[in-house]
């Protein structure tokens, strides 16, 4: 796994699309932001019912890995793609598919029947 270890400039939960926030800093992606690629699929704590239940990958401030363009990685979807969709970040920085004239940060290897699912996709920045 190549990638890319960066800051971040905020909040950012795993495997979801992430852009550049500044030198060397990646903030999570909402809808229509143009991503650079995909926080790697750690949390930074493990979640623990009833003890812990922030899932983030990183904190303002902390190192998160980012998956760059030519990988392969997990990305949590917004809802159901297809295999071959070319996703693009929603609201959260999930995967959903891209519309014509949007960007996209990925492509899907495999089908997401619902929101939350993980699905392997190929890291590909483009406009749609």
């Amino acid at each position: 796994m190549a990638g890319l270890q960066v800051r971040a400039a905020g909040d950012i939960y795993p495997a979801r699309f992430v852009k550049l926030a500044g030198d060397f800093q990646v903030a999570q992606c909402v809808a229509g932001d143009y991503p650079i690629g995909v926080a790697g699929p750690a949390a930074k704590k493990p979640p623990l019912e009833g003890l812990v239940s922030d899932t983030k990958a990183a904190e303002a401030g902390d190192q998160v890995w980012v998956w760059t363009d030519g990988e392969i990685c997990f990305i949590e979807a917004g809802g159901a793609v297809s295999a071959g969709d070319k996703l693009g970040p929603d609201a959260d920085g999930k995967a959903v598919t891209a519309s014509a004239g949007n960007p996209y940060g990925a492509v899907a290897l495999e089908a997401a029947s619902a929101a939350g699912q993980l699905i392997r996709a190929f890291v590909r920045v483009g406009t749609a």
